[in-house]
């Protein structure tokens, strides 16, 4: 049990090429994508109501469920929006 005011983030990513699927969990989650050249970092600042606020190397974006937007020169598509996590897939 978490206290009050506490919050825990995750992530996951699995890169191939130049195509990575990534999963954050919690406000501020991030992912760093070192395979997509330029090191570029996907943040997550939240998520509800079917739409996702992210920050991709600077550049903030929204986005919702089946949604694909372009930042900071890759494609984003948010494959599952929920409460406070999204899953994308990255292109670079």
């Amino acid at each position: 049990m978490l206290a009050g005011g506490c919050s825990v983030t995750t992530n996951t990513s699995k890169c191939v090429n130049d195509e990575c699927e990534v999963s954050l969990n919690g406000d501020g989650a991030e992912a760093d994508l070192d395979t997509l050249g330029g090191e570029p970092t996907v943040t997550l600042e939240g998520a509800s109501d079917g739409t996702a606020e992210l920050t991709v190397d600077g550049d903030d974006v929204s986005c919702r469920e089946g949604e694909t937007v372009e930042a900071a020169g890759l494609s984003i598509e948010c494959t599952k929006v929920g409460d406070d996590e999204v899953d994308l897939q990255v292109t670079g």
